[in-house]
């Protein structure tokens, strides 16, 4: 689709303007804006649907971006300008028979979804030859109204036809987008005759994880502060290390275990120039600062010991300018070896020639890799089949996973699977709709959650810019716009080493366990950042990757206590909280209450927020929510019971069923 970028400046002397895109799918590329007009430059670029991103440079100064289209405040490259082009087919009832509208669990069992956008429909039902049987209303939002049902195929057959009832009239839902007043089962939405193939990953719905960045969680190693380490403790820096290696990360393993934690996601640890180590100088050599082969092998085999499992970031986008055929590349320009690895732009290829090479985000020490040229991808996919495969990984996190070509991304997820069938294969996307494609033709398991996080998180608990009812929106679009499998195996986080630290986010400190409960209840996999559960501090890079106090950690602070009952409440009702359906029966702006329900094969769990800083009493409304066969089921030293139908002020109660059912763990 084609974009018209328009960029004026107020001020004299200048004679150039760029524009940098980050688009939905594909990699980063700057276009030269033409000058219309004194002052004033455009560009028209094609661009696909989702969200891309967008940056100006003024002068050819493409170091520094300027901060906002309107002036020339210096900014940094997250100054970014969000651009979204979307063009979804309107109709009163919004459903296609595919993801994310259609979605199969397994043991024959699917989920529907549609969106209804008029206030005359009150119901929707599925129609089949065997019998009407009606969706639920999991919320409404204005005029628009969300439903889901769970059934299985036996029950309603392959056809079907979707009702829409009013007071006044009946419409009926066919295949095309076709709404008519009679049904025709020769335009019905077809169920596959046999169910999806989708492989089994290691990660189960519900699983909770914690993210480990290796330089700043533990130094455990015969090394000083004298040996060029920053101190631990000291203000985090851009340049420099902390020395935290993997012996550290071993010998906190029974820490993470009482916490509660089942999984450990580790940030990039090969080979690189920086402590974050996206830019890689040797796939195939664990960065000697963090251990050797012996080192990783003891990590993970004391995390199986423990029945926690591990996850390796790995970027394979781009690499380091240290990177050893980048540097042939560099010596030996046309004649080198290697020049097809990496996209040139014009010879000779030098550091201080921007523009020559293609890097990643425009950061000139990053050179983004030419993946297509067969003996890279063979040197990369190499890397990753032996690393799998020699360390029985559990699973791996792709970096900027919307950038690599979507046959590379398969190539990898075939070649990772071809040695560990079951490896959880995560993608890092920061917008849903952008993931689409890495999910169904990449085949990736699930995705980084950016969208809950920016479009719902950050909004209501640190900017305060939503109301209650338009979070409970938010939760429950971004809930249906995945299908049900990504989303079970998409990470759902309040932080990480991209964003600063929510703790440091929040005006209100008491919503601090308020957010960590409402992440815990919704569909996905929660991800702790490092720290987060003993409310670290830390504002943008680098001050969100500061090193972590163990000091603080070990004197087992209620925080840590609430948190480690959060994991408890998801491994003791895995099945509900990892595989259930999402309704929000309840969302008052007036009394500050909100209520989620998870539902599972008729048992439930419900979570019951209240956010004022008064106490609130319950109303007959609240009663009939809290359904007599529901109790009481999570004790926390933050916060006390509701007392005789009242909430303690920032607080969340949690209720299930008394007795789970056989299928429970």
């Amino acid at each position: 689709m084609l974009k018209e970028f328009i960029f004026t400046s107020y001020q004299t002397g200048v004679e150039s303007v760029h524009v940098g895109i980050f688009p939905a799918m594909g990699r980063y590329f700057v276009e030269e804006m033409q000058s219309r007009s004194d002052g004033i430059f455009h560009a028209a670029v094609e661009l696909p649907l989702g969200k891309s991103y967008c940056h100006y440079f003024v002068n050819g100064d493409f170091q520094n971006p300027v901060k906002y289209a309107s002036g020339q405040q210096r900014g940094t490259f997250h100054d970014r300008i969000p651009v979204l082009l979307e063009s979804d087919l309107f109709c009163p009832l919004e459903f296609a028979a595919e993801g994310p509208y259609l979605s199969y669990l397994g043991d024959g069992e699917w989920e529907l979804k549609a969106v209804s956008h008029q206030n005359w429909i009150r119901q929707v039902a599925l129609i089949s030859e065997r019998g009407t049987f009606p969706l639920q209303r999991a919320y409404q939002h204005k005029s628009k109204c969300f439903w889901s049902w769970r059934f299985h195929q036996a029950t309603v057959g392959q056809h079907f036809i979707l009702k829409i009832k009013g007071d006044f009239q009946v419409r009926y839902l066919h295949r095309g987008y076709r709404i008519r007043p009679i049904c025709d089962f020769k335009k019905a939405y077809v169920l596959p005759a046999r169910p999806p193939d989708q492989p089994a990953a290691a990660l189960a719905p519900g699983m909770v994880g914690y993210q480990v960045y290796p330089d700043s969680f533990c130094r455990l190693a015969d090394c000083s502060e004298t040996d060029g380490f920053h101190a631990w403790g000291s203000p985090p820096q851009l340049q420099g290390y902390y020395g935290g290696n993997l012996k550290g990360i071993e010998a906190r393993l029974d820490y993470l275990r009482q916490l509660g934690v089942e999984f450990v996601y580790c940030n990039p640890i090969f080979s690189a120039r920086s402590p974050h180590r996206y830019d890689c100088i040797d796939y195939r050599r664990i960065d000697p600062l963090l251990g050797d082969e012996e080192d990783l092998r003891a990590l993970i085999d004391g995390l199986h010991a423990r029945e926690m499992q591990f996850v390796l970031d790995v970027a394979v986008n781009h690499c380091s300018v240290d990177f050893p055929p980048f540097r042939d590349l560099l010596e030996h320009q046309e004649a080198s070896a290697y020049r097809d690895w990496f996209v040139v732009q014009s010879y000779p290829v030098a550091l201080d020639r921007p523009g020559s090479y293609l890097s990643w985000g425009n950061f000139q020490d990053m050179p983004l890799l030419n993946a297509q040229h067969p003996e890279l991808r063979a040197y990369l996919l190499d890397g990753l089949r032996y690393w799998t495969e020699t360390f029985a990984i559990d699973g791996w996190r792709l970096d900027v996973s919307t950038e690599i070509d979507e046959d590379f991304v398969r190539a990898i997820a075939d070649t990772i699977r071809s040695v560990r069938p079951n490896a959880t294969l995560v993608g890092e996307c920061w917008y849903h709709r952008n993931g689409r494609c890495v999910i169904e033709k990449g085949r990736l398991d699930g995705l980084t959650n950016f969208s809950l996080y920016w479009e719902c998180f950050i909004p209501f608990f640190a900017s305060e810019q939503l109301t209650l009812r338009s979070l409970a929106h938010g939760l429950v679009k971004n809930y249906w716009s995945t299908d049900w499998r990504t989303t079970a195996h998409s990470w759902i986080f309040l932080s990480n080493h991209d964003t600063p630290r929510f703790y440091s986010q929040l005006r209100v400190k008491e919503w601090y366990p308020l957010a960590f409960a409402l992440l815990y209840a919704l569909p996905g996999q929660p991800l702790l950042y490092y720290g987060e559960e003993i409310g670290m501090e830390g504002g943008a890079d680098p001050a969100n990757r500061g090193s972590m106090d163990w000091e603080k950690a070990m004197a087992a602070g209620s925080m840590q206590a609430f948190v480690r009952d959060l994991n408890a409440l998801r491994t003791k009702y895995r099945n509900v909280l990892g595989r259930g359906s999402l309704s929000i029966p309840l969302a008052d702006d007036e009394r500050q209450l909100l209520a989620i329900r998870r539902d599972w094969r008729g048992q439930q769990v419900l979570f019951l927020f209240n956010f004022d800083r008064r106490a609130v009493l319950l109303g007959p409304r609240e009663g009939q929510i809290l359904a007599p066969q529901l109790e009481r089921v999570f004790p926390s030293a933050l916060h006390s019971p509701a007392d005789r139908g009242y909430l303690a002020p920032h607080s969340v109660h949690v209720f299930a069923q008394p007795k789970p059912i056989s299928h429970e763990k």
